[in-house]
């Protein structure tokens, strides 16, 4: 079975987008959405991340933003993993060498995975915060 995995890179900081937009423009839909998880103490995700699908190819986009959604400059950081559960296969924006860091989403990233399911994972980071957010989805997109 082909893997495809492609990332675009990402958010310029000062870009105003509306959310999903990366992924909706290019004919995703069905979007799932996954809080980040806050660190102990603090109250309320500092990110959201969104999944979308695409039948045609079957292909999974996805996209984390800074809360609340379309705010800029708001994270000093965030990035964004999307793996691929029969390989292992992953894609991460911004990459490990490449442009960043994103102040306001990063993504979007994609994987085909017919049939497969797939796992998001990431961080973010707030300007003048020590606070750092995780995300890490279970398993979804089970397809």
């Amino acid at each position: 079975m082909a893997v495809t995995l492609v990332a675009v890179s990402g958010s310029p900081a000062s870009a105003a987008v509306r959310v999903g937009e990366p992924c909706t423009s290019r004919g995703y839909g069905s979007p799932s959405s996954y809080p980040s998880t806050p660190p102990p103490g603090e109250t309320g995700p500092a990110g959201t991340a969104y999944i979308y699908y695409r039948s045609t190819p079957p292909t999974n986009c996805a996209l984390f933003y800074a809360n609340p959604p379309g705010t800029e400059g708001v994270a000093e950081r965030i990035r964004l993993c999307i793996v691929r559960q029969d390989t292992g296969a992953e894609e991460c924006d911004p990459p490990a060498r490449g442009s960043g860091p994103y102040h306001t989403y990063a993504g979007p990233v994609f994987v085909n995975a017919p049939g497969d399911c797939v796992r998001l994972y990431g961080s973010i980071l707030l300007r003048g915060d020590v606070r750092g957010d995780n995300l890490s989805t279970r398993w979804v997109r089970c397809d």
